[in-house]
């Protein structure tokens, strides 16, 4: 397992690795009601800008969970600007 592990983290860094296609993603596990997005991209930290999992969203996504709409919401143009001339140090 650790090796596993090492190997995970070295494709990581060498940037050797992709998401999974959205029908991976739809797939449920063995004995279970839930699909592969419900429990490994759920806890992912790239899950928004994984493009399987935007597709996967706009494909199951009904409204009940809300998370459609924020897929391609990137605010006003008056509010990006405002937030980077905010941030900007003098």
């Amino acid at each position: 397992m650790i090796e596993e592990f090492g190997r995970t983290v070295e494709d990581i860094e060498n940037k050797r690795f992709s998401a999974p296609p959205v029908q991976v993603l739809q797939q449920k596990n063995p004995g279970d009601k839930a699909a592969f997005a419900v429990h490994i991209c759920r806890n992912c930290d790239a899950r928004f800008s994984c493009p399987s999992f935007r597709e996967y969203v706009r494909q199951t996504d009904s409204g009940r969970h809300g998370i459609r709409k924020y897929l391609d919401d990137y605010g006003t143009e008056f509010s990006t600007e405002e937030f980077i001339e905010g941030n900007i140090i003098e």
